[in-house]
């Protein structure tokens, strides 16, 4: 859509196209450009009038996404500036790429579901050159993984991200810097008519915060499954992680199609599959799948509608690569006192662990 700068701007444009995917995944309105300024009012946090065309705030994002009765999960995120003084051996561009591959699990976790995420980029790390677009897809690359001291996750080969960029179209493609940053689809030189080589040389952005529109039932995070993972991973201390690198793909999913997933992959057979596929589950759920060579092992699903001061895994599945190997460690008496002596180890885990492997 062309837009009418009395009635909108780039965030006003991008709610709107965010709001075709929500009003389809969550049968909530779908308001026009014009009601979507609207709805968001002016605060006067900072500047502006009482209708905001010239532009959204964070919290003017925030009231837009509430007023069509969803919730915002937000993320914001530090500018190369900002990291102050850093001991020796380490730099503002690490942290910028820690913080990156942070951002590309987050965006991945709730891009594979098909929400839409709405990204907000600055350039030149100035908050008076900020620009909002909608995510809408990715790419992952081809890659191997290589053992990390980190967490190895699926999310790492995300190389590409699509959007629906007001000034560029839809489908506009977005890439990543080796110094924690966002390649955008502009070209370098401000004359995209005359430029020489143009579109050959693109603008480097800063990520400056994300937003993911949700339904108010989802409430357990993306941070909070990746933290149960980093607990439940101590399981593979002196197996098989010295030999090879398990990547965790951590995701949020409809249960049902997940079920549809599992029996697609086969990755067990028989009774194991069938207790899974006949269990109760709620509406969304997370799934945090460990794979080793690509090959899934093992997978933790977590009720995505529970409260974060619970418990909230609900199953733990063993796959046929690992069920040999897993009953065997479970069945010597050191191996299990040593694993609920492990600090970082939740001993919650294993009930639900063994009734897997029954």
């Amino acid at each position: 859509q062309e837009q009418d700068n009395n009635v909108s701007a780039c965030a006003t444009t991008a709610l709107w196209m965010a709001f075709h995917k929500t009003a389809a995944l969550f049968q909530t309105a779908l308001p026009s450009p014009y009601h979507i300024t609207a709805t968001t009012r002016n605060l006067f946090y900072r500047h502006g009038r009482t209708f905001p065309s010239a532009g959204l705030d964070q919290t003017q994002i925030g009231e837009a996404i509430e007023a069509v009765g969803l919730v915002a999960e937000l993320r914001t995120y530090r500018q190369g500036h900002e990291w102050g003084l850093l001991p020796p051996g380490d730099s503002a561009t690490a942290r910028m790429q820690q913080q990156l591959r942070g951002a590309k699990g987050f965006l991945y976790a709730y891009l594979r579901l098909g929400l839409p995420v709405l990204l907000f980029l600055l350039l030149d790390e100035n908050p008076d050159l900020g620009h909002l677009v909608t995510i809408t897809g990715y790419r992952l690359a081809p890659a191997t993984a290589l053992p990390t001291p980190d967490i190895s996750l699926a999310s790492d080969a995300l190389d590409r991200l699509y959007a629906h960029d007001d000034q560029m179209g839809p489908f506009a493609r977005y890439g990543f810097t080796e110094q924690g940053r966002l390649r955008t689809p502009w070209p370098a030189d401000a004359d995209w008519q005359t430029a020489e080589g143009r579109w050959q040389q693109h603008r480097e952005a800063s990520l400056f915060s994300l937003f993911v529109p949700l339904a108010a039932d989802i409430r357990i995070t993306y941070e909070q499954v990746y933290r149960q993972v980093g607990l439940f991973e101590q399981i593979f201390t002196d197996t098989i992680q010295e030999r090879a690198d398990i990547v965790w793909d951590i995701y949020l999913d409809y249960s049902n199609k997940y079920k549809e997933e599992l029996r697609y992959l086969r990755p067990v057979s028989g009774e194991p599959l069938r207790r899974i596929l006949v269990s109760s589950l709620p509406k969304y759920i997370w799934v945090a799948r460990a794979t080793l060579q690509q090959t899934p092992i093992l997978e933790l699903v977590f009720d995505a509608t529970d409260l974060h001061t619970g418990f909230y895994c609900l199953l733990v599945n063993v796959f046929d690569p690992l069920r040999a190997s897993m009953t065997n460690w479970l069945g010597q008496p050191a191996f299990r006192r040593k694993l609920l002596k492990a600090p970082k180890f939740d001993k919650r885990f294993l009930p639900l662990l063994l009734e897997g492997l029954h």
